[in-house]
């Protein structure tokens, strides 16, 4: 019995992955750049989101830190406790 195999084309370009997401929702804040400014325009957007949520839009490993930071410049960032059957965490959101 013969079998067949096959392997996958030789490419000199990696594999590339890219999420494209926007998240201008027409405000512009220059005095927060990188990972804390990233976290900010997502929650300008609009919307409730918690600590899993901000990791996979935003891309960073941990945005408590950078609402930490927020707060401290004055930002009013709320949050509220959810508990489910197994867990208890945390909403964060903005009161637009």
């Amino acid at each position: 019995m013969k079998t067949k195999t096959s392997t996958a084309p030789a490419t000199d370009a990696p594999i590339q992955f890219q999420l494209n997401i926007d998240f201008d929702c027409s405000h512009k804040d220059k005095h927060f750049s990188g990972a804390t400014g990233q976290v900010l325009r997502i929650l300008l957007c609009g919307g409730r989101y918690s600590v899993r949520d901000l990791v996979s839009l935003s891309f960073v490993a941990d945005p408590r830190s950078h609402i930490r930071n927020l707060r401290k410049a004055g930002i009013q960032v709320s949050d509220e406790w959810v508990n489910t059957e197994f867990s208890r965490y945390k909403i964060y959101f903005m009161k637009l």
